[in-house]
């Protein structure tokens, strides 16, 4: 099972030097990285998933967990100028600090075409950022620990790839306690990480330059 630890927060310098690699996430604040590369995708074969987090490696909390209230709006934030034209991406849950490949990742919110930048053909140009984005918690997942993740199929690249970074938070009661009727959450899309995606790739949307369409985006697109 993977350690939990606790470490100070980025500092200042540090941040602002996310801005000259590939995209990362900012917002809600993401697990601290070690020296292997999280504005990178996830391993071929699998071996750093879940989070970018080689496994048997500890999740390092930078901090402390994100607080997101149910039901209340909840940004979204990213540096780096590698959008690679964009692409489609999912936003999801699953209990606790320390995900395994074990964990059962629920999709809160699909974004399909688009992310982490609308409108472009490439890369950023100097001067612009990747969008931001919203999404609320639903009110039929529990208070508690959870992590959060960001995940991305890009458009454009020179082979597969699939990005994940995560971030932990805690989920707790919003102001409006009426509950609406439970909903079943779709499982959270894996491609091209090996036997982790069972096998699956995008391999011809990539040929074609075009953003996927998840088989099962849920109801928050």
């Amino acid at each position: 099972m993977a350690a939990l630890l606790f470490t100070t927060p980025l500092l200042a310098g540090a941040e602002s030097s996310i801005h000259k690699r590939h995209v990362q996430l900012v917002n809600p604040t993401p697990y601290n990285w070690d020296e292997y590369g999280p504005t990178n995708p996830l391993n071929p074969d699998g071996s750093d998933y879940p989070c970018k987090v080689p496994q048997g490696d500890a999740f390092v909390i930078n901090g402390t967990a994100t607080e997101m209230a149910i039901g209340e709006e909840q940004s979204v934030s990213f540096a780096g100028w590698a959008v690679h034209g964009g692409g489609s991406c999912q936003f999801a849950l699953t209990e606790g600090h320390t995900p395994t490949t074990d964990s059962v990742w629920k999709v809160i919110h699909s974004i399909e075409g688009g992310c982490p930048k609308a409108n472009v053909t490439g890369n950023l140009e100097p001067g612009q950022d990747p969008d931001t984005y919203t999404f609320t918690i639903p009110d039929d997942f529990a208070p508690g620990a959870y992590t959060w993740a960001w995940t991305w199929v890009n458009r454009i690249a020179g082979s597969p790839e699939f990005y994940m970074n995560c971030a932990p938070v805690t989920v707790t009661d919003g102001d409006d306690t009426t509950k609406t009727a439970e909903t079943t959450y779709p499982d959270l899309f894996l491609a091209n990480i090996g036997s982790a995606s069972n096998g699956c790739t995008t391999s011809e949307a990539l040929y074609e330059q075009v953003a996927i369409a998840y088989p099962y985006p849920g109801n928050s697109v």
